[in-house]
């Protein structure tokens, strides 16, 4: 008698097992669909603008260089190479949102695709401020040393609004991430 309730305790174990785990391999509802799908098409935008600025800036440092009489080639190069590879990491970024689908993924597939999503942004946070702080330094003590008191003050000016709009870009960028990653959490709970 015993055994037998013993089977069937375990039978209805293991069926409450497969149900816990097909609940938690479902797809992502609709509701949590188009919510995480809105945040990522306001990324995808946000990472399109940031890769093309990337793009577009070595060519108006160049327009700089032409301006300023004895500004040395390597602190172009620098700039060059900062927005190049700020430009890959961004457009990288850009490339792994158009490839979530959420319609086909499940609930954890998309969790953990959007906890990597938010990885790879702060170490290209990291990343990008170890390379411009030498580049900016460099840059600043060059015009320094070439006696351009206005050019100076515009750099200063220009770091300056540069980091509030990057604190807000990022605040932006941050909260997105965040919206995708509550709606998949409620999902999943």
């Amino acid at each position: 008698m015993e055994l037998e309730e013993l089977k069937k305790g375990w039978k209805m174990m293991d069926k409450q097992m497969d149900k816990l785990e097909s609940e938690n391999e479902a797809p992502v509802s609709r509701i949590t669909q188009n919510r995480a799908v809105s945040s990522q098409q306001r990324l995808i935008r946000e990472f399109q603008m940031m890769t093309s600025i990337c793009l577009m800036t070595p060519f108006w440092i160049v327009m700089i260089q032409r301006n300023v009489e004895g500004f040395p080639d390597w602190t172009v190069y620098m700039f060059f190479v900062f927005f190049m590879v700020m430009a890959a990491h961004k457009g990288f970024i850009w490339w792994k949102l158009a490839r979530l689908d959420y319609k086909r993924m499940t609930v954890k597939e998309a969790l953990i695709a959007t906890y990597k999503l938010e990885k790879y942004q702060k170490t290209g946070i990291l990343f990008g401020i170890s390379l411009a702080v030498p580049v900016l330094v460099c840059f600043i003590v060059e015009l320094y040393l070439l006696h351009e008191v206005y050019a100076l003050y515009g750099a200063f000016c220009g770091l300056l609004i540069g980091l509030y709009i990057g604190f807000r870009v990022r605040r932006r960028i941050k909260g997105e991430i965040k919206a995708m990653r509550e709606a998949l959490d409620d999902e999943l709970d």
